[in-house]
């Protein structure tokens, strides 16, 4: 299963941010129902300068479509994430035409987040964040929200619905990038389907940048004994 996450925040400069960050989890399952769970898919990808996807359900057509569109599109600088949003949904559903002889239900359902910066102004500075599925011909859907979160949201939506908005820490980069880690991290201790570790991704006007495992690991502080126990009662 999964578990992945976009949110955009600004800091008391004015300066404009996205974060965001997906769980490992990948589920292997043969023809007669053998099942294994590993901590071994990459989720998050960098489509354009200011412009990053994360993937939830089938994972390996997810992967497929985001590299074959990244091939396709090398070398046309085409950036911003509403223009990006368009081209790769015209891609899919391409792709997916092509599939006219393949049962609706054997179509390989994937949900994508696509989240970056639109330019205003000269600069790339306008956040957004756009939801494509299978399940409807990879129509284009904005959130209306600050934050988007897909695949086991339960623990995600609760935190950013108690939490974010609220949180003066959110107001920074490092603040927004702890608080989707710790997202992350607490459904991973409560949902088995969930994994780790954590992938991250900061987008800034300077452009798209990955936290490398370490660093993604230092983002979420792990639950002590008492914590947990805490977490019981409540």
């Amino acid at each position: 299963m999964t578990l992945t996450i976009a949110a955009h925040g600004k800091d008391t400069a004015n300066n404009v941010f996205l974060i965001l960050g997906a769980d490992c989890r990948g589920v292997v399952q043969s023809q007669d129902g053998t099942r294994a769970e590993l901590n071994i898919m990459k989720k998050i990808a960098k489509l354009s300068d200011h412009v990053g996807i994360l993937i939830a359900g089938d994972g390996h057509a997810g992967n497929f479509l985001v590299q074959r569109f990244v091939e396709e599109h090398i070398g046309t600088n085409i950036d911003g994430v509403s223009l990006v949003v368009d081209e790769f949904s015209n891609f899919c559903r391409t792709t997916l035409s092509n599939l006219n002889n393949v049962p609706v239900n054997n179509i390989p359902q994937v949900v994508f987040i696509v989240a970056g910066l639109d330019q205003q102004e000269g600069v790339f500075k306008k956040p957004k964040i756009f939801l494509l599925s299978s399940s409807n011909g990879f129509f284009i859907g904005q959130s209306p929200t600050p934050y988007e979160v897909q695949g086991k949201p339960f623990i995600a939506h609760y935190k950013f619905a108690k939490e974010f908005e609220y949180d003066e820490n959110n107001n920074t980069i490092e603040g927004l990038a702890r608080f989707v880690a710790q997202c992350i991290y607490d459904t991973h201790r409560t949902d088995g389907d969930v994994g780790l570790p954590t992938w991250i991704a900061q987008i800034t006007s300077d452009g798209y940048r990955e936290l490398l495992e370490g660093a993604a690991r230092e983002l979420y502080t792990p639950w002590d004994i008492e914590h947990a126990r805490h977490i019981a009662r409540s």
